[in-house]
């Protein structure tokens, strides 16, 4: 198979919202090419030069009314999109967590290791990608690292970084999970505005349909239109009960001990 490249982006990053998330796709880097031109063709056709979903939301940015921006036009631009990502990628891949159960069950160890909340969900996104490249009928084509890309000057950059530096040091991890380069590119860099869509998407979904139980806002209909139905096991939310699982699944298999003791060294 051909080098493959992940696109992600995060969501949630006010120091009001409840829920943090990191999502992208993978795809191709040939496919990544048609996916450009596409792209950019329909945003020229609307004057756009780079889409940011949360602009779009509350009109903001190039989405003004002054512009001519209205809800069937969003509609109407977001329908030209959503189908060029399904159409030109592998597999979306997302994790949200409940940022108040992570300060509850994280231990401080782990924080430092995966660099907190958006760190966290980055290294999900990884072990969603290793999961994708195993399947029985992918398994012998997908060895090669995945090249990473995150938008610059995100909030949680930094996290991001410092989780990917953490992995990188322990040559057993760097191999499993295929981490090849890591950059982080503007956000002119046009997968990186399908992965705003997603992130934004698995946010509104996590926070409106978990936290607040579906008790104000229907579920999105754009959150259905950018993934496909086989996307959905590469996509997950943590809440206390999960974490609380996956520490102690982790602890019984041995994998926190071996990522204490690589991570000493």
């Amino acid at each position: 198979m051909a080098q493959l490249a992940f696109y992600g982006d995060e969501s949630g990053t006010s120091r009001d919202n409840r829920v943090a998330t990191v999502a992208g796709y993978l795809g191709q880097v040939g496919e990544w090419r048609r996916f450009e031109r596409e792209w950019r063709k329909v945003c020229g056709k609307y004057d756009v030069k780079i889409v940011h979903r949360a602009d779009l939301e509350t009109w903001h940015g190039e989405f003004t009314a002054e512009r001519g921006w209205n809800p069937a036009r969003r509609t109407s631009f977001l329908g030209e999109l959503q189908p060029i990502i399904k159409s030109c990628t592998k597999v979306a891949v997302g994790s949200a967590v409940i940022k108040e159960d992570w300060e509850e069950v994280m231990p401080e160890w782990l924080t430092r290791f995966f660099g907190g909340t958006y760190g966290w969900c980055a290294h999900e996104c990884i072990v969603a990608v290793r999961k994708w490249c195993e399947r029985p009928s992918a398994r012998s084509r997908t060895s090669r690292p995945v090249c990473w890309a995150f938008e610059r000057g995100a909030e949680g950059q930094h996290q991001v970084e410092a989780m990917f530096a953490e992995l990188s040091n322990i040559s057993e991890l760097k191999a499993a999970f295929r981490i090849g380069a890591l950059s982080f590119p503007d956000k002119d860099v046009v997968p990186l505005q399908a992965a705003d869509l997603l992130a934004y998407e698995v946010f509104k979904q996590v926070e409106n349909q978990i936290v607040d139980r579906g008790e104000k806002h229907d579920v999105r209909l754009s959150v259905r239109h950018l993934m496909r139905p086989q996307d959905l096991v590469y996509l997950k939310f943590w809440d206390r009960a999960r974490l609380r699982e996956w520490l102690a699944k982790s602890e019984e298999r041995g994998v926190l001990k071996n990522i204490k003791a690589a991570w000493k060294k």
